[in-house]
This record gives structure tokens, C-alpha cells and sequence, in this order.
């Protein structure tokens, strides 16, 4: 028998609340606001600029660019107006910054279910062919997961829920960062 690749509803208004930024195979910037199910395209940069290091901060939501030079950008979350540009030293790309991929969440394959894990905890079997992985999961502090899959689709969920589809086209191999929860 095979195998289909999982499927996720589509994301409903007030299914979920706070907003996920990502990158999408375009190389550009979107911003879900999960409570709306309403999405937005904030900027775009050229296939010679490389979007890395998407996220949240205090300043707004900020990315890196790899070009001839390492370029570290501010944007404004709501009409993305560039806040910030400068040019930073290599070695400082690596630093911490809120809202990235928690590295405590992957993927296991257990014969043909892909796993996702939360450290030692399952928070998310689906049913998938070999050729089909979560690619990032990420955790919020209130508990919701997003993953990037193989498909290069964005999917929320609560564990042990089925997973709901924020977004399809997204750059599969990481690329999105959660909005701080306020208070």
C-alpha cells in the first residue's frame, strides 16, 4: 500500500492566537496573524541575498543577508519599513536570538509514522512515506508547536492534535520564529 503524504486542515480565525513569521521559497518575508488566519507579505529580497536568522526582537522582526557582506536587518513587523541596517562581523552571526528554532523539538521516523519530539516527549505522530520529515519544529512558551515539513508547508498544532496548515511554498528547512507572547 502506499503511503500519502499527511494532510492538515486549513487555519481558521480564531483557532489560535499570536502571530509566526517565515520565509518562503521566493526568499521572502510573511507574517500569519494565527488569530485572523490572515497573512501578509512583508518584503522580498533577491535571489542573490539570502534570508538567514528570522527573528523576533525588541527592536522588530529581524533577518541576515549574506552577500559580500553579512547585512543584520530591522523590519517593522505591521508594514515592513526597514527600522535597521548595518553591516555585522561574521562572527557574531551565531549569537542568540528570541523567537529561534528550539532545538529541543525533531523528528524521529518510527517505520512509517514521522515523530516529532519535544526532548524525550511525543508531541505529534503522522502517518508518512519515507521520503517525507518534519524539517524544523519549534515550541512557544504557552505550549503551540509550528514544524516546516518536506512539502515545504508551515503547520500549527497543539500536541497530540492533528496540525493545522499556516502556510504552503515555505522554505522547508527552517525560516520562521513565533512572535513573543506578551505579559
Amino acid at each position: 500500500a502506499v503511503i500519502p503524504f499527511p494532510e492538515f486542515a486549513p487555519l481558521a480565525a480564531g483557532q489560535f492566537d499570536g502571530r509566526l513569521a517565515f520565509v518562503d521559497v521566493d526568499n521572502c518575508i510573511h507574517v500569519t496573524d494565527l488569530d485572523k488566519a490572515t497573512t501578509r507579505e512583508l518584503m522580498c529580497e533577491s535571489d542573490n541575498s539570502f534570508i538567514e536568522r528570522l527573528a523576533w526582537t525588541e527592536e522588530g522582526l529581524e533577518f541576515v543577508t549574506y552577500t559580500n557582506a553579512t547585512i543584520r536587518r530591522v523590519i517593522d513587523p505591521d508594514s515592513g519599513a526597514v527600522l535597521i541596517t548595518e553591516t555585522i562581523d561574521p562572527a557574531d552571526d551565531g549569537r542568540e536570538v528570541p523567537g529561534r528554532i528550539d532545538s529541543d523539538v525533531y523528528m524521529d521516523k518510527d517505520g512509517d509514522e514521522a515523530v516529532l519530539r519535544d526532548g524525550a516527549d511525543e508531541v505529534l505522530r503522522l502517518s508518512a512515506p519515507d521520503r517525507y520529515w518534519i524539517e524544523f519544529g519549534t515550541k512557544r512558551a504557552d505550549g503551540l508547536y509550528a514544524f516546516s515539513d518536506s512539502q515545504g508547508r508551515l503547520a500549527v498544532f497543539r500536541a497530540n492534535t492533528s496540525p493545522v496548515l499556516v502556510a504552503e511554498d515555505v522554505r522547508s528547512w527552517g525560516g520562521f520564529a513565533w512572535e513573543p507572547l506578551s505579559g
